[in-house]
């Protein structure tokens, strides 16, 4: 025994202790401090209440933006995804509050392109979407894998 270990109270290791050490060297096994494992969330996935729950509270604000793109779509005709964006946000907000909804639309099939047209701003062609007057029955939109006919 060393001084450290007589200043902290240690006792020396029994012989058996020490054989299982030595055991475990010649081994090549090292110690690993145990895995923090977070509790698991109520749908069974390593997830945090608060993360579950502002994973709710995001879906249901997406759903309800998903739905002001559509009734504004329906209400004013043929439109591009800047063009939809100015009306309903101002032209200083982003994008991606409308281009999202817009291709979760066109896939769940409640708008289709159609057509191109140059956009003002940029000056590249984008698309057009219009709202459909009635949903596809079945729910299949446009999307990967599918094709026009």
């Amino acid at each position: 025994m060393n001084g450290t270990q007589l200043e902290l109270g240690l006792e020396a290791p029994s012989a058996a202790e020490r054989r299982a050490a030595a055991e475990r060297l010649a081994a090549g096994a090292r110690w690993r401090p145990a895995r923090h494992r977070p509790p698991r969330g109520r749908d069974g996935r390593e997830m945090h209440e608060d993360s579950l729950a502002a994973r709710e509270r995001h879906a249901t604000a997406l759903a309800g933006r998903m739905l002001e793109v559509f009734e504004w779509l329906r209400s004013h005709g043929p439109a591009t995804d800047r063009e939809c964006r100015d009306a309903l946000f101002g032209e200083h907000a982003d994008m991606n509050m409308v281009r999202p909804r817009i291709t979760d639309l066109k896939r769940l099939g409640f708008v289709r392109e159609t057509g191109r047209r140059v956009d003002s701003a940029t000056g590249v062609p984008v698309r057009v979407v219009e709202a459909l007057s009635r949903p596809p029955s079945g729910g299949g939109g446009e999307g990967k894998g599918r094709t026009e006919t």
